[in-house]
């Protein structure tokens, strides 16, 4: 039988943070290079399950297998827009793909596709923008953001020195053909 048929994705709430936070510490402590994933304190992650911003969780009998942290910066400093140099109009309708893990056991099996198409779902109507980084050498990561349409946008080095790609996705960009399985 396909686990992938008891996935549940739902919202996180307050009480899910220290599992979000141990499954965020699991992926990070498994990967070959730890400098491709830049983890969140866990005061970042509470400030999230709630707008602005939510969580997705992946759940596969009854177990958080993996989560998925989406932020609304409007004007704050953290918006990936400010390195396009968007309008003050553009970062108030930017959200940002923030923060995704898996834990170990569960990685391979789609999960990180099935949050991000659902993420997407949920905000594609109300930003214009949809951003986020990805470290150049996670080719699992940078495949499922091109499989819903994102594109590279620029190389850019984040404040904690780590180099990423800027991927965005707009409804500008909406007009590429789509491929099938593509987010919508």
């Amino acid at each position: 039988v396909d686990e992938m048929e008891y996935v549940n994705l739902r919202l996180a709430t307050e009480s899910d943070v220290p599992e979000i936070m141990a499954v965020m510490t699991a992926a990070h402590e498994a990967m070959a290079d730890p400098s491709a994933y830049i983890t969140d304190e866990e005061e970042y992650v509470a400030d999230h399950v709630n707008n602005p911003g939510f969580i997705l969780l992946s759940e596969i009998a009854h177990k958080v297998a993996g989560f998925f942290l989406v932020s609304v910066p409007e004007l704050g400093e953290s918006n990936l827009g400010y390195y396009l140099n968007f309008s003050k109009d553009q970062l108030l309708h930017t959200a940002l793909m923030d923060s995704v893990a898996v834990r170990p056991e569960y990685q391979g099996m789609g999960l990180m596709g099935q949050m991000l198409r659902a993420a997407v779902a949920r905000t594609q109507d109300r930003y214009a923008w949809l951003l986020a980084t990805v470290a150049p050498d996670n080719i699992p990561s940078l495949r499922n953001f091109e499989k819903c349409g994102f594109q590279t946008l620029k190389l850019i080095v984040k404040p904690q020195g780590q180099q990423r790609l800027l991927m965005g996705k707009s409804k500008e960009m909406a007009s590429i053909a789509r491929k099938p399985g593509a987010c919508l």
